[in-house]
C-alpha cells in the first residue's frame, strides 16, 4: 500500500557534502543489507563525532532488479570529511530533482515517480551501465528518524531523482 504524502514536484538543490558506505547486493535481501550499513554508518558518525546536517538516505547507484543493486547508505554532513576506506565522502550533486514523498511501498512509489517524470517529458541524469541502469543521484531519504520510529511502514520517505541539466 502507498500513501502519497506530497505529490511529485521538481526542485533545484545545491550540492551537499555527505558520507556513505557502498555495496553491491542482490535485490532480494537488499533492505537487510542496507539496515546493517545504516547501523555501521550511524556508529561511525557517533564515534567520530561527525555533525550530521540532514536525514539518512539510501542511494541507488546502479539498478538491476534481476542482478546486483549498487547501493549506498549515507548521511549529509556539515563539513567535507575524508574517507577511511569503508566510509567515503560523497558530494550530493547540485541540480534539479524530481521528488515524491510517501509512506509505504517503495517499488510502487518509484513507479509512480518514474511515470510522472515520463508524463512531464523530463529527462533523468542516468545512463546504461554494464551492470544495469546507473544514476547520477537517485535516493530515498528517510524523513522519519528510524531511531525514533522503528516501523518502516510508518516512515515518511522522500524519493528524489536528479534530472539532466
Amino acid at each position: 500500500m502507498l500513501e502519497v504524502v506530497q505529490k511529485p514536484w521538481v526542485e533545484s538543490r545545491n550540492a551537499v557534502n555527505a558520507i556513505e558506505i557502498a555495496i553491491s547486493t542482490p535485490m532480494k535481501g537488499m533492505f537487510q543489507e542496507s539496515d546493517k550499513l545504516w547501523k555501521e554508518l550511524s556508529k561511525h558518525v557517533s564515534s567520530e563525532k561527525i555533525e550530521e546536517c540532514g536525514a539518512y538516505y539510501l542511494r541507488f547507484r546502479v539498478i538491476d532488479m534481476e542482478g546486483e543493486m549498487g547501493i549506498c547508505v549515507g548521511v549529509p554532513v556539515r563539513d567535507k570529511i575524508g574517507g577511511n576506506g569503508r566510509v567515503v565522502p560523497f558530494l550530493l550533486p547540485k541540480g534539479k530533482y524530481a521528488c515524491l514523498r510517501y509512506v509505504g511501498h517503495g517499488l510502487v512509489a518509484n513507479k509512480l515517480l518514474l511515470n510522472w517524470i515520463k508524463d512531464q517529458d523530463l529527462k533523468m541524469d542516468r545512463w546504461e551501465d554494464s551492470k544495469g541502469d546507473a544514476f547520477k543521484c537517485r535516493r530515498e531519504t528517510f524523513l522519519t528518524d528510524r531511531r525514533v520510529q522503528p516501523l518502516k511502514k510508518k516512515w515518511i520517505i522522500e524519493l528524489s531523482i536528479k534530472l539532466d541539466d
